[in-house]
């Protein structure tokens, strides 16, 4: 147990939940613990701590925009590409374009959520661009990644765990072709769109997921995930 800060005030408060807060044993040990190694946290007892959580449900079934944000547990991005910098970047990331004879840096992390991070529920976040690396493309895939830590470079970075992608098809072939990637938080999932830079429309993908939790309805249009 720790205090945490949120903004510039200090957590002072626990609150123990769910059945274990009933027993006045488990209460007073940690009552008693808490008092010794955090005396500036004052523990609280909820009176009815089933029935809250039972509410709790039931309200948020009825309406789940009850809750208008919400505190991201993972921090989430896209793998992508970049201009290669020999002042920032690491010469195994190293590549070269054959087709073009740029050179980029590959595995990059690009973040688009944060860890700890308050998110507006199912409020479209800033969307990022991605570019097809060759020219007439008919399909980019677009890698999904999670980590619980927030000062991610590269998604081979310890913690840094592969969940899913989307496969983007062009109907029209085109030089070079620009995605908007952006993420929604839907409360219990995260929602990844696709839009066509050009048309705004979203795209067509194939989605696969891996490393999942839950197995999830499939969409046409879109990826989701469980948080």
């Amino acid at each position: 147990m720790s205090t945490r800060q949120r903004g510039n005030e200090s957590l002072l408060k626990s609150c123990p939940c769910r059945g274990f807060s009933q027993s006045s044993i488990v209460r007073g040990y940690i009552t008693e613990q808490t008092r010794r190694d955090f005396p500036a946290v004052k523990v609280v007892s909820p009176t009815s701590p089933f029935q809250a959580v039972l509410k709790g449900a039931v309200i948020f079934g009825h309406d789940p925009l009850i809750f208008r944000g919400r505190i991201s547990r993972w921090t989430f991005g896209i793998e992508t590409n970049v201009r290669f910098d020999e002042n920032v970047h690491d010469s195994e990331k190293k590549w070269t374009n054959e087709q073009t004879g740029e050179i980029f840096c590959k595995d990059i992390f690009d973040k688009h959520v944060r860890k700890g991070e308050s998110v507006t529920l199912n409020a479209e976040r800033k969307s990022l661009v991605y570019w097809t690396m060759y020219e007439y493309q008919t399909t980019m895939k677009v890698k999904i990644y999670k980590s619980e830590f927030t000062d991610l470079k590269y998604v081979t970075d310890e913690g840094c765990k592969y969940i899913g992608y989307i496969e983007v098809h062009f109907p029209r072939r085109r030089k070079r072709r620009g995605i908007e990637v952006s993420m929604i938080y839907g409360g219990t999932q995260l929602a990844v769109i696709a839009k066509d830079c050009e048309t705004g429309e979203e795209c067509k993908a194939d989605i696969k997921f891996e490393n999942m939790e839950n197995v999830m309805e499939p969409k046409i249009l879109n990826i989701r995930y469980d948080l």
